[in-house]
């Protein structure tokens, strides 16, 4: 069965769900492999570390993993500057709608840049005492509603299995499939989404935002 071909109804039970819309490539399908490729033998643990430490130390070497400290003196008050901005024009021109509104979009593209500086940090990429970094995380945390525990143990599980159900929580989404049995497993909304899901995916990711809040909210209950 083609990985993003029609799926007929009859034969799955499941009316009206085509899987033409599936984002990306099911995981686990590897499509049409070969008699050669079949016959290979599977790489080991050991031979996979091999390669994955010598892709390490060549991207090392090429300093692409060096810390970029003149970049983060610039964009760390640059992006508190636009924070600092858009206060600014929420609270002197806040009787005039046009304003706000251009402002909440100079909003969302100040947010997207906390975002990228909270990424950076959990990684403990901006500086290398962990408390500095901790401290930039937190920051963005306050400004934006997110709970920096809940994201890091969240974003490490994503990095560990990259795109595995049920361990990668970046594609726990109820309202997309990745694959075509979990289009097939769809109820409610979501039988509705999923037949549409190729235009609808980045509409619906304005409401990531909402769902980072809840999420935080939910695992600090859960851990207390």
């Amino acid at each position: 069965m083609p990985a993003y071909g029609y799926v007929s109804p009859r034969a799955t039970g499941v009316n009206n769900i085509s899987t033409k819309n599936i984002i990306g490539s099911a995981v686990g399908v590897t499509g049409n492999v070969s008699d050669e490729e079949l016959s290979a033998e599977p790489i080991t643990r050991r031979e996979r570390d091999r390669e994955y430490l010598e892709l390490k130390r060549r991207v090392t070497k090429a300093g692409l993993l060096d810390r970029q400290y003149g970049y983060y003196a610039w964009k760390i008050p640059s992006v508190v500057a636009m924070v600092a901005t858009s206060v600014a024009v929420m609270v002197i021109f806040s009787g005039t709608l046009w304003i706000q509104l251009i402002n909440a979009a100079f909003l969302g593209l100040t947010f997207t840049n906390l975002g990228f500086l909270g990424h950076d940090s959990g990684h403990r990429q901006m500086f290398k005492k962990v408390r500095h970094n901790d401290w930039v995380l937190l920051g963005v945390g306050f400004l934006t509603g997110m709970t920096p525990s809940w994201w890091q143990d969240k974003h490490n599980a994503h990095h560990r299995a990259p795109n595995q159900l049920e361990i990668d929580g970046d594609i726990e989404v109820s309202l997309f499939a990745f694959t075509q049995e979990q289009a097939m497993t769809m109820k409610g909304i979501g039988r509705i989404t999923v037949k549409h899901q190729a235009v609808l995916f980045y509409p619906l990711l304005m409401l990531t935002a909402i769902s980072l809040l809840f999420g935080g909210i939910v695992y600090q209950i859960r851990k207390e």
